[in-house]
Formats: structure tokens, sequence, C-alpha cells
């Protein structure tokens, strides 16, 4: 994994999650402790669930320790002003050349993305191509129905 940019925001929120899991896993070991005690593990539905339990709380945590160790943080809102090309928490509106639809996308961090949210990331295709992009840029998409061509109409930090 290489650098991952997180916003305050999502820093303050994987934290958070980080600290719950670091005081939900003694009570999952309780729990596995007092399962073994009840007899023959092989058909211990308690055991087997503890165990399981366990198991994903440490892979998370595991997983979390490694991306906030190598996360740099940054606000959104600390985007120099006059900034006129894409970069990570842009807003970017681009429009389908040959449709003439439009759509907004913020850029954002891999674990900040969200189609819901239009959030996609910037390591995503449509990210990369965006990267560096300025008003009236033309991207290429490669798509399943061949290229698509999306035309930057603005940028807004």
């Amino acid at each position: 994994m290489s650098e991952v940019i997180l916003s305050k925001n999502k820093f303050v929120e994987l934290l958070k999650e980080l600290d719950d899991l670091n005081e939900r896993r003694p009570e999952v070991l309780k729990q596995l402790n007092d399962a073994r005690l009840l007899g023959d593990l092989s058909e211990n539905a308690e055991y087997i669930e503890a165990k399981k339990t366990l198991r994903e709380i440490n892979i998370r945590l595991s997983d979390l320790t490694n991306l906030l160790k190598k996360a740099t943080v940054k606000d959104e809102k600390d985007n120099p002003e006059g900034k006129d090309y894409v970069d990570i928490f842009a807003t970017v509106k681009i429009k389908n050349i040959d449709t003439n639809s439009e759509i907004e996308y913020i850029l954002v961090s891999e674990e900040e993305s969200s189609l819901i949210d239009n959030k996609i990331s910037i390591t995503s295709p449509i990210g990369q191509k965006l990267k560096d992009k300025k008003v009236d840029d033309v991207i290429e998409i490669n798509a399943p129905k061949g290229i698509i061509k999306y035309k930057v109409m603005s940028i807004s930090y």
C-alpha cells in the first residue's frame, strides 16, 4: 500500500473504530475463554462464534494500524486559493461529450470513496484520468461500450 491521504474527519473516524475494536477485544477474549470451559470445542457454537469474531477483530485491527501508520492527514479546506487543477478533495463536474449529460464527483482517498455520495477515489480509473486536469480538458475512459469522452466543466475545493 502506498501513501494514503485521508481527510481529518475520516482519520478521526478510523481512530474511533480502532479504539472501539481495542475495547471490544478483551470482551471477546473472555467469551472465548468462557466457551472453552463448556467442553467439546468441535460442537461448541459459542466457542466457534467467539473465535470467528476474534479473528475478524484482529484482522481489522491490523489493517487499521497499518493504514493509519501510512496516512497523511489533510484538511479538505486547506487547498491553496486559486488551485485550478484537479487534485484530492476537488469537486469536479464533467460532461459526457456524446450525451451532454453531466455528473459531479468529489475526489477522495480509496478509504473514503462512496458512489452513493458521488465520492470517487483519486486512484480509480476516472480519478487517475482527472488528476491534474483543468477546466475544458477532455479525458477518455475505456468502458465496455467503448471509449467515453468527458470534458471537465468546473473544479472547486
